[in-house]
């Protein structure tokens, strides 16, 4: 798996200079934009970024090439939900450190434990877009998955719209939800949450690893 990591790593400095650009645009939002949207917009991008492996992979016979290593498909797969996630979690640090340089060379006021509140709030979300990405990418290919991903964003967002609208049929408001929502406890929250990421994980790592098996080498 070494191995894999390290072919990964290499693919990604191919692009340094797409890297370079990012980082910059990401400087700019830290000195133009207030609160913490720096960090959801670096942890998102690296989400994308590293997904993004998956297409050289497949690229002129990558995955026939990958496959005669002294690799399976459950040991590619594994691969590639560990090193999504954890350059993930690694951007997100350096997010997190980011913002809050910016903030003090601003003068913002910071407040940590809410800003902090909210900073790990990006961390299930961008696993679950990982959980939601990789799978696809490995089914579609790299072209077809773009148009699968906007298909499934919009079919979300129409959901969600459609929800809203419901609730205002029953003439129930959002408000009040929001506000029986804050009386329930952060920890519960917090294990709620953890409990779910860890069921999306596991359900995408054995879907993933279904559509690795399926493949033709």
């Amino acid at each position: 798996m070494a191995g894999l990591v390290e072919k990964d790593i290499r693919l990604l400095l191919k692009r340094k200079e797409t890297i370079i650009i990012f980082l910059a645009i990401s400087f700019l939002l830290g000195f133009t934009t207030d609160g913490n949207f720096v960090i959801s917009y670096l942890t998102i991008l690296c989400t994308i970024f590293t997904v993004s492996t998956i297409s050289y992979d497949e690229f002129d016979n990558g995955y026939t090439f990958l496959m005669t290593l002294p690799i399976d498909c459950k040991t590619y797969v594994a691969e590639k939900y560990a090193f999504c996630i954890g350059s993930g979690f690694i951007a997100w640090i350096f997010a997190v450190i980011f913002f809050l340089v910016t903030g003090v060379v601003k003068g913002d006021a910071i407040n940590l434990s809410e800003d902090m509140m909210m900073a790990v709030v990006f961390i299930p979300v961008y696993i679950i877009m990982l959980c939601v990405m990789i799978p696809i990418q490995l089914k579609y290919g790299g072209e077809k998955s773009r148009i699968v991903l906007l298909v499934l964003w919009g079919i979300i967002a129409l959901i969600g719209f459609l929800g809203a609208k419901v609730l205002a049929g029953l003439h129930i408001s959002i408000d009040g939800l929001v506000k029986i929502l804050d009386q329930i406890p952060e920890i519960v929250f917090g294990i709620l949450g953890i409990a779910i990421t860890v069921v999306i994980v596991v359900i995408s790592f054995v879907c993933s690893r279904k559509i690795m098996e399926k493949k033709e080498y």
